[in-house]
């Protein structure tokens, strides 16, 4: 009978160590994401404020690294999406000048920060990324955040709609360019079951349709997207 005690509670004292362990090992683990989540902040901050390409291009690899590894969707991005706010900006919203020369016009930077802020699908990118698509004048980083924006969860989609069709009637007149028009629409197609007013973007994707300054599968895709709108 005493045997018996002594084995129940020699159980009882190894379940609770086990506890204790697995708590201690959950706080070191802890600890230690808390630490490389800091360092990486740190080391992201730091190489984006570089005035050189090859520093800022180094600091969105280290982003891309960050979202690699934030699958759990539980780590803080507010610094994160700080930085690409800044880079997306890069050259066009935040300029850099040496006697009247333009030091910081990165298109491929501000491209990929968009690029990544769709990624988080922040509904707080919409601002940034609507300035870049007003604002830039490359085709590539306008087509990066016009996909950005039709990732963006719960944002204001009849706003995003407007200043995409704005930037579709620009590119039209002063150059257009089918792999941003094909962006463009699959932007539409993506963002279209979100939408309260579908007219805008039934007149601009009906102004792709008809430019024949456009390769034939978009125009087509044009069309195609027009089909399924009126069954809409």
């Amino acid at each position: 009978m005493i045997f018996r005690k002594f084995i129940s509670i020699l159980a009882v004292l190894m379940i609770i160590s086990g506890a204790l362990l697995f708590a201690d090992d959950r706080t070191e683990t802890t600890a230690e994401e808390d630490y490389l989540s800091t360092y990486n902040n740190i080391v992201i901050k730091n190489y984006a404020c570089k005035d050189d390409y090859d520093s800022k291009l180094f600091a969105l690899q280290k982003i891309e690294e960050v979202l690699d590894g934030n699958s759990s969707g539980k780590r803080d991005l507010t610094e994160v999406k700080e930085v690409l706010t800044e880079l997306a900006g890069e050259g066009i919203l935040v300029q850099a000048r040496t006697s009247g020369h333009l030091d910081n016009n990165f298109p491929d930077v501000r491209a990929k920060a968009c690029e990544l802020l769709g990624r988080i699908g922040s509904p707080e990118s919409a601002e940034i990324l609507e300035k870049v698509v007003l604002a830039d004048v490359e085709p590539r980083v306008v087509s990066a955040a016009v996909k950005a924006m039709s990732n963006l969860e719960g944002a204001q989609y009849d706003s995003i709609v407007e200043t995409i069709a704005w930037a579709e009637k620009k590119y039209s007149l002063l150059n257009p360019t089918s792999s941003l028009a094909y962006e463009i629409l699959a932007a539409y197609e993506k963002i279209l079951p979100n939408l309260d007013n579908k007219s805008v973007l039934i007149e601009s994707t009906v102004s792709i349709a008809t430019n024949y300054y456009y390769v034939t599968p978009v125009r087509e895709k044009a069309r195609e997207l027009l089909t399924i709108y009126a069954g809409n």
